[in-house]
C-alpha cells in the first residue's frame, strides 16, 4: 500500500478527530477478556486504537504494511511499553504468525485494501488465533 508511505506524516492530521476510544470500548463490550490476553492488529496504520487497549491485554502486536505506519506507531508508545505493544512491517495476505493471539482485528477501513487477497486475508487471519 504505497500511498500510506507517502501520507504517514499527514495520517495524524486527517484522522485526528476520529474516536478510537469509542470503537475500541465498542469491540471490546463483547470480548472474552480471560487471560491471557493477545491482540493481532492488522493494518494498526499509526497505532492510534492501541494506546486504549494497553491495560485490556498483556500483549498487543500490530502489523501493517507501511514502514512509515510502522515508525510512527512505535514511537507513541513509552520505552516501558514496548515489550507489552510490539510492531513489525508485515502483509497481512502473506503474514505467518510465530504466535497464537487470542484477539485479532482489522479496524477503520483495512479489509476494504485486499480485493482478491481477502480469502487469503482471511486464512492468515484465522491461523494466528
Amino acid at each position: 500500500m504505497m500511498q500510506f508511505q507517502a501520507s504517514a506524516a499527514h495520517y495524524d492530521l486527517i484522522y485526528g478527530q476520529k474516536d478510537y476510544r469509542s470503537e475500541v470500548d465498542y469491540v471490546l463490550q463483547d470480548l472474552d477478556q480471560s487471560k491471557p490476553n493477545l491482540l493481532l492488529d492488522v493494518g494498526c496504520g499509526t497505532g492510534n486504537h492501541l494506546p486504549h487497549y494497553i491495560d485490556k491485554f498483556d500483549h498487543i502486536h500490530g502489523i501493517d504494511m507501511s514502514n512509515e505506519m510502522i515508525r510512527m506507531a512505535r514511537s507513541k508508545f513509552r520505552r516501558e511499553q514496548t515489550g507489552k505493544v510490539t510492531f513489525s512491517v508485515e502483509d497481512a495476505t502473506q503474514y505467518q504468525s510465530k504466535q497464537n493471539y487470542t484477539h485479532a482485528q482489522a479496524l477503520f477501513h483495512v479489509v476494504n485494501y485486499f480485493g482478491q487477497d481477502f480469502e487469503r486475508f482471511i486464512k492468515n487471519m484465522s491461523n494466528s488465533i
